[in-house]
């Protein structure tokens, strides 16, 4: 895959200042019919989130799984690289989320009242983020599964 290209979802207006926030995201499946999400206050998400100073995509991605699963993970593969340009009103903040996407298993059982196992056939309708989506239809196909 060329890292130079990527996926853009949402449209960029010139006149509105963007923070710019990148981040690293796990698609886990389980049995082949539901992949891993984490419910936020505003949607659900694949697990990860952003990158602190100096920290590396994959070493972000294995702390948030930690602190939002409460286990840890193994990466297989990288899917693909996506940005969305979205507003948060919670926030009052538009966003120019620029998300790395890994294939990845848990390595334990996940301890956490926040992650859910969504249908496949769902994503589409409710991950907050088109790329989150978009990285599970990448998923599947390296992955070999049918869709």
């Amino acid at each position: 895959m060329n890292l130079s290209t990527m996926s853009i979802f949402g449209e960029k207006i010139s006149s509105i200042t963007y923070a710019v926030r990148p981040g690293a995201y796990a698609v886990i499946f389980d049995n082949g019919s539901s992949v891993a999400a984490v419910r936020g206050e505003t949607g659900y998400f694949l697990p990860g989130g952003g990158l602190a100073d100096g920290e590396t995509p994959e070493a972000a991605l294995h702390r948030e799984i930690l602190e939002e699963c409460a286990t840890t993970i193994e990466i297989s593969d990288m899917i693909g690289r996506a940005t969305d340009f979205i507003y948060s009103a919670n926030e009052d903040t538009h966003f120019e989320k620029q998300g790395i996407f890994y294939l990845a298993q848990f390595t334990a059982p996940p301890a956490s009242k926040d992650l859910e196992w969504l249908a496949l056939d769902s994503v589409t309708k409710v991950f907050r983020q088109q790329g989150h989506a978009w990285a599970v239809m990448h998923a599947q196909q390296k992955a070999g599964m049918k869709r």
